[in-house]
């Protein structure tokens, strides 16, 4: 991956996750950028990013060293407050604090997450999939921001870790940008990359980060 930029809640199903998704897009705005909403603050610095890993992680997980940019920054779950994103992996003896039911923390492998078909008013979609980290897993960490202060802020503490979710020309996009381009409403910033071979995007469903390939031409 060559650049990534308030409580934990319950594990959220798959069914709730994916049923606010998939509405048609606003029409295209007068102009786009392919750039998060600005931060109202300074970039963030290594030493900010290692202390917001260690007061979330503890010593479960390490950041990913080959990074050339530590973080992305955007408003991902559109709540109006500054989001953080960057890669990180486990440490030897993390495993077991990474796969907890009562980590500081939610594992969602958003490729297992199934979207609903926006053409179709009633569908029914399989139940959630119990998610297990392995000690080989790159994973991608989203910690969603707390009022004006953002990521930065003490109380910003919910946090998601994106299994198989890590992949190349990582960079973050805004809403805007991206519902136009996929002709989707969105409900905040995306990541989007190449993942497994296929562009696509990282995105919001209300409750969970799903995996959104990008529609073929």
């Amino acid at each position: 991956m060559t650049e990534i930029a308030p409580t934990a809640t319950a594990t959220p199903s798959a069914t709730n996750a994916n049923a606010q998704v998939g509405q048609p897009a606003q029409p295209a705005p007068s102009a786009t950028s392919n750039t998060p909403t600005k931060p109202a603050t300074a970039p963030p610095s290594p030493a900010e990013i290692n202390d917001k890993v260690a007061r979330i992680f503890h010593n479960a997980v390490h950041l990913e060293d080959s990074q050339k940019t530590p973080a992305l920054v955007g408003d991902f779950n559109g709540d109006g407050s500054e989001d953080i994103a960057f890669v990180v992996r486990p440490t030897a003896a993390g495993l077991e604090e990474i796969n907890s039911d009562v980590s500081n923390w939610i594992l969602v492998d958003p490729r297992q997450v199934v979207l609903p078909d926006p053409h179709r008013a009633v569908q029914k979609l399989p139940p959630a999939v119990r998610v297990k980290a392995q000690q080989s897993d790159t994973f991608i960490a989203i910690i969603h921001g707390y009022g004006k202060n953002g990521w930065r802020d003490a109380a910003a503490q919910q946090t998601y870790l994106l299994r198989n979710a890590a992949g190349n020309n990582t960079r973050a996009a805004t809403k805007q940008d991206a519902s136009y381009r996929f002709n989707l409403r969105f409900h905040g910033d995306v990541i989007e990359e190449e993942l497994a071979g296929a562009q696509g995007v990282l995105e919001w469903t209300g409750a969970t980060y799903a995996w959104l390939a990008a529609p073929k031409h």
